[in-house]
């Protein structure tokens, strides 16, 4: 039976017709054993802003992002999807989302670093502004990270998610500004490069740049689709799913009832 891999994007996939096209084409040459539904948020979901224009607004940035991500994720275990793919660096809402399900919930994030740490003992992490850098910091901090990570670069000058989407009939230049701060990391010990944020991560992978100077590059976006397809694996044959004592505790079946009757009350 082919595992199917739900993945959801945050932004708002069907104006980001590039992107769109680049992940869908990027998806078939890595699991082509796979079915991969690509979806993002609807159309008007950041009020004509970019993500990284928002995401330092805390309130604003989770309260956008639980409308969408709660449902999509109930409605991929509805459909039948074995895992559900969180294609956001920032991770908003990973907590959240694992507990709700029993279904495995992959972050590329964290997908891409866990490949990292097997290929390298250091490893940096080149994103597209300030406002990622800043996110991912702090997630890999949270993780204890810090001592596998020689750094996290910024390629300059900075740009937002819709000025990337424009670069794909033509990321010669941005290649070549990527390539450089990559070779900076590398001069400070990275022996591993993550294009670190799904837009700057397909560009390099589309454009085939897998290795720089000897070093490699990593995936994210295979990375997490292929590390979905292992995770679903393991919850098909073994059961696998997250620990809920702790930190992924699942409410009960009382406790969706009652949060669908407040809503309803608040509705």
């Amino acid at each position: 039976m082919t595992l199917r891999i739900w993945f959801q994007s945050t932004v708002e996939i069907a104006t980001y017709h590039s992107y769109r096209q680049a992940l869908l084409d990027h998806f078939a040459r890595v699991a082509p054993d796979l079915e991969v539904a690509l979806h993002g948020v609807p159309d008007g979901t950041w009020g004509g802003l970019a993500n990284s224009q928002v995401m330092q607004m805390p309130y604003a940035y989770h309260k956008i992002l639980s409308d969408v991500l709660f449902e999509q994720l109930r409605k991929a275990e509805r459909e039948g999807y074995d895992a559900f793919v969180l294609g956001s660096f920032t991770e908003p809402w990973l907590r959240e989302l694992r507990s709700m399900t029993d279904i495995p919930v992959v972050s590329t994030a964290e997908a891409a670093v866990h490949v990292a740490c097997s290929v390298a003992q250091k490893f940096a992490l080149v994103t597209m502004n300030v406002e990622n850098e800043w996110f991912q910091r702090v997630n890999m901090q949270a993780r204890s990270l810090e001592g596998r990570i020689s750094g996290i670069y910024v390629v300059r000058p900075e740009a937002t998610e819709r000025e990337i989407n424009t670069i794909f009939t033509d990321p010669s230049a941005y290649l070549a500004r990527f390539t450089d701060v990559a070779r900076r990391a590398i001069g400070q010990c990275a022996d591993a490069i993550i294009p670190s944020e799904g837009l700057v991560a397909t560009v390099v992978a589309r454009n085939d740049l897998r290795e720089i100077d000897g070093v490699p590059v990593v995936d994210p976006i295979a990375a997490a689709v292929l590390y979905a397809e292992m995770m679903a694996k393991l919850h098909r044959h073994t059961g696998l799913k997250p620990g809920r004592r702790w930190h992924y505790g699942k409410p009960t079946q009382a406790v969706l009832d009652f949060i669908a009757g407040k809503s309803a009350l608040i509705g």
